[in-house]
């Protein structure tokens, strides 16, 4: 899937701590004498293996090599030299001559300098061209904002960030609001001063409650269901719903999914896949049909709760 970069030009330190030998003549001799430093700065300046510039800097040196000769001057089993033979030919810095024996002869000196460092600029172009392609493909994904990207169709996410979700929606939501709510609510039931706000001005909401979680022992989720009937809220009882969810608008719907002994496992859902959401209001249209008038039992409290953790 990615594209390598490879930086042919290495130091001396960089070939010795990066480059360890391949072969048996892959080992630079720790000389000072004229062949040994020759070699050091073909590796350093070059691709090629260490193998590599033993043979080629023997062949220069020799004039014509046997493959006996080359594995007295280099050090490696006459076995080893035959691919590093045939690797610096396939390059152009050396070629086998006419006749019954193995002799093998370079270009002239300043021809296989010449030759190693095409070579090395076309390795180079190519590493520019390649690098150019991922700034280019970086300076893109830098552009974009992130409204550019794309929102996974449905995320598992804790309770609290769908809570969180569900609020942030509704101060911009314009289209119709579809609630179950079925408890546990996972905090104090009480209105909140968010969903009042989008309703005044002029949210159209649905909501379904669960008659025994009304009738219960908590008088709070009575008195929240109370003040979302006078503030416009349509409402409706059912015996049991499947789970707690609002479907906000055709674009969004948070569903609650049953609680797990382990804290840490996601207890919500954010959807966002148009053909799922459609699925989940047509879900919430069968119940509503079912679904008994809702009554208000008591008054519109002076001063209507405004915590932020509420339900519908």
């Amino acid at each position: 899937m990615c594209e390598s970069v490879l930086v042919p030009t290495r130091t001396e330190e960089s070939v010795a701590k990066d480059s360890p030998p391949k072969g048996p003549g892959d080992r630079l001799d720790a000389g000072g004498d004229r062949s040994t430093r020759l070699q050091q700065l073909l590796l350093e300046a070059s691709s090629l293996t260490g193998s590599e510039a033993r043979v080629i800097v023997a062949i220069l040196d020799l004039g014509t090599a046997t493959l006996k000769q080359l594995a007295e001057a280099t050090g490696i089993d006459r076995s080893n030299i035959y691919p590093v033979l045939d690797s610096l030919a396939a390059r152009g810095l050396c070629e086998r001559l006419p006749g019954r024996n193995a002799v093998w002869e370079c270009p002239e000196p300043k021809e296989v300098l010449a030759r190693l460092q095409r070579g090395e600029e076309v390795s180079w172009q190519a590493a520019l061209e390649v690098a150019a392609r991922k700034f280019e493909e970086a300076g893109a994904l830098l552009a974009e904002s992130p409204s550019d990207i794309e929102e996974p169709a449905i995320e598992l996410v804790d309770i609290t960030r769908s809570g969180v979700t569900y609020l942030e929606a509704m101060e911009s939501v314009e289209a119709e609001v579809l609630v179950l709510n079925r408890g546990p609510y996972g905090g104090d039931v009480e209105p909140s001063q968010t969903v009042l706000d989008a309703l005044a001005r002029g949210v159209k909401a649905r909501a379904l409650w669960v008659s025994a979680e009304l009738d219960g022992a908590d008088p709070q989720v009575r008195l929240c269901a109370d003040v979302y009937a006078h503030a416009g809220v349509d409402q409706r009882v059912v015996d049991n719903l499947p789970a707690a969810m609002a479907v906000i608008g055709q674009d969004m719907a948070l569903v609650s999914l049953p609680g797990t002994a382990s804290s840490r496992s996601p207890k919500g859902a954010t959807v966002r896949d148009a053909g799922m959401v459609a699925l989940l209001s047509a879900g919430f249209e069968h119940l509503w049909e079912h679904a008994r008038p809702y009554s208000v039992a008591g008054s519109t409290p002076a001063k209507p709760f405004v915590s932020e953790t509420a339900s519908a």
